[in-house]
């Protein structure tokens, strides 16, 4: 099976979504099914942008990953090359139950993210590095900090990110 996937998503031109949501129905009541995604994802870069799709999707449908597959995927997440893996990985922060042993990753992940010139990911970097924030309480100024700095000097979508970063730092400190 992990072979025929590894085929099907290589197949994958990069656009049709119907087509990996094809792959996801047909396997995802397969019980190897997340241990064969996690396998690519790790062992092929060519795969990361697909199995993170399928990733973002399984959660954006209201089901989750196992603890121990959250930790293997943010252990490697700094070593992700394609810009679209890369947001579907600060996508998912909002969604997962973070592990406190990946903290650390995931907080070098997102903010080497938030220093990249693409918008999408510099907004989710910074809206990462927020949902830490409600962890470890710390960070709050320091995020608050980087959304002054996206409000003087980001494009549009990176401060309307800030901005709502800035009014739910609001409610936390309430």
């Amino acid at each position: 099976m992990k072979t025929q996937l590894q085929s099907q998503l290589l197949e994958w031109n990069q656009k049709q979504v119907q087509y990996l949501t094809n792959i996801y129905h047909e396997n995802v009541n397969n019980e190897d099914f997340w241990e064969y995604i996690l396998e690519l994802f790790l062992e092929d870069n060519k795969l990361e942008f697909a199995t993170t799709w399928l990733m973002k999707h399984h959660y954006d449908n209201g089901y989750s990953l196992q603890e121990k597959q959250i930790i293997s995927i943010y252990q490697h997440a700094d070593q992700v090359e394609f810009w679209q893996a890369k947001l579907h990985l600060l996508q998912l922060v909002e969604m997962i139950q973070i592990p406190n042993v990946v903290l650390n990753e995931i907080d070098l992940f997102a903010r080497k993210n938030f220093k990249e010139q693409q918008p999408f990911i510099k907004a989710f970097a910074l809206y990462s590095l927020f949902i830490l924030s409600k962890q470890i309480p710390e960070y709050r100024a320091e995020v608050r900090e980087m959304c002054q700095l996206v409000l003087e000097e980001g494009k549009a979508s990176t401060k309307a990110r800030a901005r709502k970063v800035i009014r739910e730092l609001n409610k936390l400190e309430k």
